[in-house]
This record gives structure tokens, sequence and C-alpha cells, in this order.
């Protein structure tokens, strides 16, 4: 059993390592030029449509920034403890009558349940800060929360 984790171990390394050099060998590599103030003029005007197709608000306040940061986060972890409650619901399934895999699924299916509560409340209780704060959260649509000023 002891070598069988030993070999395993040594094909994951094995497998990383590969990856990691086979990252390193189709990356592009980015090569320094001097600029003229033309390029340097379409690069703005670039940056300039991206932002404008992007929503980006140049007059953004920082506590807009942050509620965005903030929601975005508690969705990440909504989305983590999601996943935690399916992986805990198929261990479940193969548990094979074995109770104590059975109560170790229960147990994490509960913690997770009660994980997204927790995030829920605290999407809530952000977007309710950030109201009174001055600025409203509103989702229109599109992906990713936006925070508008009124």
């Amino acid at each position: 059993m002891l070598e069988k984790q030993k070999a395993r171990n040594r094909i994951k390394k094995f497998f990383s390592l590969i990856a990691l050099f086979l990252t390193f060998l189709i990356s592009n590599h980015a090569y320094a030029i001097g600029l003229n103030p033309d390029t340097v003029g379409q690069m703005g005007d670039q940056a300039g449509s991206f932002n404008d197709s992007a929503g980006y608000d140049a007059g953004a306040m920082p506590a807009d920034i942050i509620a965005s940061f903030i929601q975005a986060f508690l969705g990440l972890l909504g989305i983590i403890f999601i996943i935690i409650i399916i992986l805990a619901g198929y261990n479940w399934l193969t548990a094979g009558g074995n109770e104590e895999k059975v109560e170790k699924a229960q147990k994490l299916i509960f913690r997770g349940i009660i994980g997204l509560i927790i995030i829920a409340s605290a999407y809530i209780i952000t977007g309710f800060v950030f109201k009174k704060l001055g600025g409203t959260i509103n989702n229109n649509g599109n992906n990713g929360v936006n925070v508008n000023n009124g």
C-alpha cells in the first residue's frame, strides 16, 4: 500500500513537472521595443474602447469598487460551498453502507449548507451596508456586479 502511494506521488510529480515545462515552452515571450507617440496614442484609443465596452466607469467611487470585490469574493465562496455539498453527496452515494462514511458525508453537507447560509447573509449585509453608504448595488444582467452611484 505504501509502495502504491509512493508510485502515485512520483507520477504526480512527473506530470506536474511536464505541465510546468510545457507552460514555459509554449508561452509567448515579450520583446520590448521603442514606442513612438502614434503607437502610444493608438494604444490609448484601444484601451478607451475596451473600457467603454466592459462598462468601466472612470469616476467609480472606492466604496463601489470595494463592494464589487467583496461580492465577487462572496460569490466565489458560494461556488466553493456548492462544490463541497456536491462532493459530500457523491461520498454519501458511494459509501456502500459504511456508516462512518455516511455520517462524515452528512456532516459535510450540513457544514456546507451552514456555509451557504452565512455567505448569503454576508452578501445581503454587504449590499445593505454599501447601499446605506451612498451607492446602489444593481445587477443589470451583465456578468458580474455593477455598483452605481445614485
